[in-house]
């Protein structure tokens, strides 16, 4: 982890209400694996006071360089899209707990600015010559984001909007449930997105039972894991609840574990 200055290489709108940051910062670009976040000051005074994070969309360890795909939904998003190029940007990270690798074919289920991890995650096992199949999902075009920009040629993509207006007609969820009851089945599955999303995947997955990997979103205050403000309820042996923080020993869960979701998902 490290407290640094990153230095704005270039911004770029990309969708409805999102947009990209290049940023130099070799320590960060060097250091980060696919799940984790940075820690980003979005103002040099104190409003907003609380940082915010963001996943790590991509890195380039050889060029010092890496990427933020960051969605506008509030005032302190919308500070940092004003931010121009060549200008300092004040970070901590790399934080929290990545991806850890299984069986391979790995099917990668985003929802919206949830594609941010799984990018940097499909960028890393495609280098690896792994098999990886990704599933991205909005409510209609106009929100996508061009991911070919992204991925690396050898991965497959499958796009599913709500409205209809690109690829599959419906849920990603509901595209994806169609491939694996056509036999269509990979070894484990990674997803980041909204909640409603997670919820029907860990639902889905009591017919299904396929490992499974969450990376969640929670409001964090200092991001280092003293607050205690990010503390999620997760399953140990024994039928033992813990609660374990978002930011240090996520953001990056066993789907099976996270009780949110599979008691929602039950009721």
């Amino acid at each position: 982890m490290f407290l640094t200055t990153a230095r704005v290489r270039k911004k770029e709108t990309v969708a409805r209400n999102c947009f990209t940051l290049s940023l130099k910062e070799e320590k960060i670009a060097s250091h980060c694996t696919p799940g984790q976040f940075v820690h980003v000051r979005l103002s040099m005074g104190y409003d907003p006071f609380l940082r915010r994070p963001f996943s790590v969309a991509a890195a380039d360890p050889a060029e010092g360089v890496f990427r933020l795909l960051i969605q506008t939904v509030g005032e302190g998003t919308r500070l940092l899209q004003g931010i121009q190029e060549d200008q300092p940007l004040d970070c901590l990270g790399p934080l929290g707990s990545g991806f850890v690798p299984g069986e391979a074919p790995y099917f990668l289920v985003a929802g919206g600015i949830g594609a941010a991890p799984l990018l940097f995650l499909a960028q890393t096992l495609s280098k690896q010559n792994q098999p990886v199949r990704f599933y991205y999902g909005t409510a209609s075009e106009a929100e996508r984001v061009p991911l070919h920009a992204w991925l690396p040629a050898t991965v497959e993509q499958i796009d599913a909007t709500e409205d209809g207006s690109k690829g599959f007609s419906g849920r990603v969820t509901a595209a994806l449930d169609r491939d694996i009851l056509q036999g269509i089945r990979p070894g484990q599955i990674m997803a980041c997105g909204p909640e409603a999303m997670l919820r029907e995947l860990a639902r889905l997955n009591a017919t299904w039972k396929i490992p499974m990997q969450f990376s969640l979103e929670e409001r964090m205050a200092c991001a280092t894991g003293a607050c205690q403000g990010c503390a999620v309820e997760i399953a140990e042996e024994a039928g033992m609840i813990n609660y374990l923080r978002v930011c240090r020993e996520g953001p990056v869960f066993e789907a099976h574990k996270v009780v949110e979701f599979h008691a929602k998902a039950s009721s």
